[in-house]
Order: structure tokens, then C-alpha cells, then sequence
């Protein structure tokens, strides 16, 4: 019933397969949620959605706890520069152990973690979480004891018995989290619904989003395809604004779509900090920038194919139609260069 796992591969199999990009607003702040698979076959999807992640919530199982697949992620991650959240998921679950994760996550990932959640009930569908609030005097202790350790100058401070005011202590969590000095983790259960809204908050009050260019500046990050519009590409923009009948290169923009999901609709206008997807842009591809480069782009490489295949045809009529399929397929997928003998 998700709305980011709408092919009918993911509905069988209960994973996602392909990246989703939803819509959300927020108490005032406005989301841009892309889902992208955890596996390591899609490993490639989530090499281009990390070209445009401001913030990536990584799940971790609280049954599982830290597999390879998390270290990988964690590690691509902070090489792209995203700011990073773990979510420990699943406390509803008989085996969850909140603790043993937490520790795992200290061991494996990064000694500079600080533990934002309490939960009670843990294993029964009555799981509870809370935020910790630094206004509450042993709370906002433990937070800063966890965060002076990031800063020599926050370490001598804190041996000096020198506390930092909750304005002050809420700003150097976000300047943390922005630099990937400290690397907070949160707890719920997303079947339940529980820790969600927890989560929302400390991404409103914490996380920061990208800076506005002051020039047109974004790039092309998937690229998709429609029976009707031809190829659709999925732009994240970070200055200027684009609206339908603009020229891009030799192209121009036609259809100017909000995707929620496997749904869209026609908004005809983008703005810096948005992201869509683009109708009428034949000639656009996975990495193209839309005006200039964003500043500091960081294109990171997950994947390196090691397998070839050859297709050979029943009929050799079917050529023209077949080169047609594969041409699609690579243009969604860089990672599958086709050659023709």
C-alpha cells in the first residue's frame, strides 16, 4: 500500500527496486521524499539519488541491527556529503533490541553518535518513543557531554563545567549534523506509525537545507520514460526557476510534473530548492547540468558492473525495436552501456 513502491516487482517482493520521489508538507516545511532501495542489486539507484540528498535518513533494523550494507551506504554517504539521521526501525518487533543496535551503530559506523530517542514497550505494537529535549536539565547533559566531544574547544568547556545555553547547545547540533561531525540516532516503527512525527521534528528543527544559487543551477538525476511525453527527466534545482516553453539547450520544457509516487500533476513552474520532472528534454541525461553545476557537487561512485551479456534476436526484423528498448533502458540506467555488433 506505499506509495513509493508502486511497480508491481515491489509489491510482490515487499522491496523497492526502483527510486520515488513524494511531496510532503510538514508543519510549514515542505519535503521532498525520495525512496531509494536498500539491496545491493539497485545499488545504482541510490548512486544517482545521492547527487541530490540534502539530508539521507539510513534505516537500520532493530532485529538485524548494522549488516555490510549499512556500513556501505554510511560510508557512501559521508563521502557525498549528506547530512545523515539513523532511523532504528522495527521496535515493534519480537527481537528488536534498541541498546545492542545503538552500540553496534557506536562500533561499526561512527564513535560520534548521540542516542535522541527513549522508547518503552520495546517488541510489542504498544512501542512508545520520545525526543530528548535538551530544556530538561539531565537530557540537555547527556546531549552536550555527546557533543562536546566533536570540538577540542566544546571538550575544554566541558571539563570547565561551562554548560552552553539551549539555544546555543540546539545550534551546535545542527552545525554537527550539517559538517557530519555527530550522527544522531532516532528510533520507531514504521508499520505502527510510531517515531515518525519524532523524526519529521528533529529534521525541521535540525537538518539544513541546501543553499540557494543565485544563478540558474541544478542537475538531471534519473530519467524515466512515458508513453505519451517520450523521456522524462528528474531535476533537482538549486538556483534560478524554470517554467513550461523554456528552452533548455535545444529542447523546450513542455510539461512541468510533481510526482507523488506512480501520480503527478502539472505544476508549469519550479523554483530553487525544488525538485520535478521534466517533459520535452530528448536530449537529457543521467548528470546533465541545468544551467551550471551546483556548487560543490559531488558525483560519488557506488557501482561497477562486472557482467556481460549478449542478446541475440529470433528475428532479425525486431532489430530496430529492440535497440530501441535497450537505448531506453541505458539512458535510465548509465550503468548498462550497450554496444552493437
Amino acid at each position: 500500500t506505499t506509495h513509493t513502491d508502486f511497480l508491481m516487482v515491489e509489491k510482490k517482493r515487499g522491496i523497492s527496486v526502483k527510486g520515488a520521489s513524494v511531496q510532503l508538507d510538514y508543519e510549514g516545511m515542505r519535503l521532498f521524499l525520495l525512496d531509494l532501495p536498500g539491496h545491493i542489486d539497485f545499488i545504482s539507484e541510490v548512486e544517482r539519488g545521492l547527487q541530490v540528498l540534502d539530508v539521507a535518513i539510513l534505516m537500520v533494523s532493530a532485529v538485524d541491527g548494522v549488516t555490510p550494507q549499512t556500513e556501505f551506504l554510511f560510508q557512501a554517504l559521508k563521502k557525498a556529503r549528506v547530512q545523515i539521521i539513523l532511523f532504528v526501525n522495527k521496535i515493534d518487533q519480537i527481537g528488536s533490541d534498541y541498546k545492542r543496535v545503538a552500540s553496534e551503530i557506536r562500533e561499526k559506523l561512527s564513535n560520534n553518535v548521540v542516542v535522541f530517542s527513549e522508547i518503552s514497550n520495546e517488541n510489542t505494537r504498544e512501542c512508545k518513543t520520545r525526543l530528548k529535549d535538551c530544556f530538561q536539565q539531565s537530557e540537555k547533559e547527556y546531549i552536550w557531554e555527546s557533543i562536546a566531544a566533536c570540538r577540542d574547544e566544546w571538550m575544554e568547556k566541558f571539563f570547565e563545567g561551562t554548560t552552553p545555553e539551549c539555544n546555543e547547545l540546539e545550534s551546535y547540533i545542527q552545525e554537527t549534523i550539517r559538517k557530519q561531525e555527530m550522527f544522531p540516532i532516532l528510533a520507531g516503527s514504521a508499520l505502527m506509525g510510531k517515531g515518525v512525527s519524532d523524526l519529521l521534528s528533529f529534521i525541521q528543527k535540525y537538518a539544513s537545507a541546501c543553499e540557494i544559487e543565485d544563478t540558474l543551477s541544478g542537475i538531471v538525476y534519473r530519467i524515466t520514460h512515458d508513453k505519451l511525453m517520450g523521456k522524462i527527466a528528474y531535476v533537482r534545482l538549486y538556483g534560478g526557476k524554470l517554467v513550461n516553453r523554456v528552452s533548455i539547450g535545444e529542447d523546450k520544457i513542455v510539461q512541468i510534473r510533481q510526482y507523488n509516487g506512480d501520480r503527478f500533476i502539472d505544476i508549469g513552474c519550479m523554483e530553487a530548492g525544488d525538485s520535478a520532472a521534466l517533459c520535452g528534454l530528448s536530449n537529457a541525461y543521467v548528470g546533465m547540468p541545468i544551467g551550471k553545476l551546483p556548487a560543490g557537487f559531488s558525483n560519488v561512485k557506488l557501482a561497477q558492473p562486472l557482467l556481460r551479456s549478449k542478446v541475440l534476436l529470433e528475428k532479425k526484423e525486431d532489430i530496430a525495436l529492440a535497440m530501441s528498448v535497450f537505448q531506453e533502458l541505458t539512458e535510465e540506467d548509465p550503468l548498462l552501456s550497450m554496444e552493437y555488433e
